[in-house]
Formats: C-alpha cells, sequence, structure tokens
C-alpha cells in the first residue's frame, strides 16, 4: 500500500512538473514583444513615423492575405509609385468615398489571428441569446432574419397603401 501511495505520488508529481513545464513553454518570450513595447512606446510620445517604418508593418500585415492578394497589393502601390501604407490608407479613403468603408469584407482565416469575440447578443427577432458569426450580425438564424425582413416589408407595404388612401401612419 505504502508503494502504490509513492507511485501515485510520483505520478502527481510528475504531472505537475509537466504542466508547469508546459505553461513555462507556452509563457516563452515572443522575440517581438520588445520592439511591440518600443512601438507602442513611441506611439505614446507622439513618435511620427517614417515611410520605411510603416512599411514594415505594412509587409507584417500582409501576411494574412493569400499569396496573390500580397503581390496585387504591392504591384498597386508600384504603379502609383507611393509606399505601401499610402497605398493601403488610400484604398481605405477610396472606400470612404464609396461609401463602403463601413461595409468589412472580412475573411474567415483571419479568426486564426484571434483579433475578435463579439461576445453573446440577443437575437432581435426571438430574443434569443446568440454568439454572431460575423460583426453586425443582428438575428441567431437566416429563418429569424427572414422572418424579420418579411415583418419589415409588410410593415412597408402597408404605410404605401396607407398612403394612398390618404390616411397618416
Amino acid at each position: 500500500m505504502a508503494i502504490e501511495i509513492l507511485d501515485t505520488k510520483a505520478e502527481m508529481i510528475a504531472a505537475a512538473v509537466k504542466e508547469n513545464l508546459t505553461v513555462a513553454a507556452k509563457k516563452k518570450a515572443n522575440p517581438l514583444d520588445g520592439a511591440i513595447a518600443a512601438i507602442k512606446a513611441a506611439i505614446a510620445d507622439g513618435h511620427r513615423f517614417e515611410t520605411k517604418e510603416m512599411d514594415v508593418f505594412i509587409e507584417a500585415m500582409l501576411h494574412v492575405l493569400p499569396p496573390h492578394e500580397r503581390e496585387w497589393f504591392r504591384e498597386i502601390a508600384t504603379m502609383n509609385q507611393v509606399p505601401l501604407w499610402q497605398a493601403l490608407w488610400a484604398q481605405y479613403r477610396r472606400a470612404n468615398e464609396l461609401s463602403m468603408a463601413p461595409s468589412l469584407i472580412l475573411d474567415p482565416d483571419w479568426e486564426a489571428y484571434g483579433v475578435r469575440d463579439l461576445g453573446t447578443l440577443h437575437c432581435e427577432w426571438c430574443h434569443e441569446p446568440f454568439e454572431p458569426m460575423n460583426a453586425g450580425q443582428r438575428w441567431c438564424s437566416n429563418r429569424c432574419g427572414g422572418k424579420a425582413e418579411m415583418a419589415a416589408k409588410r410593415a412597408a407595404e402597408a404605410v404605401v397603401e396607407e398612403s394612398k388612401h390618404g390616411d397618416t401612419v
């Protein structure tokens, strides 16, 4: 019995050591942590970044795009003879000018970078809680979205019909 207890304690100690090593490995410092801290400090100090610095930031972000889109983006900058950062913001400004900036086109693969947690919302139709798949999602399902859309359509038709008869809403 004493040997079994020792074996169990040894297993527990081994498991604890393994867990601590796993946690330590996960907490291993990212080689970019110092650079990120320096960039954040520069931002806080009001540093005005130069083109060469901003282009490095853009290159760091381009890795989330498929290779052909990265090349397309670089080609746009080259064709227009502007740095990468100007090409990015010019695209944003164009989208804003065309009233398209709020309509983001997100790539589902970006979720792997853990940048979005939309939290729990309540469906605007059935009022049940749900985990949204997209920013701006208002309904828990296509069914509820369809019901809400039909209700809105009927309400709009009723307003049109009432206005034909001179009734006020």
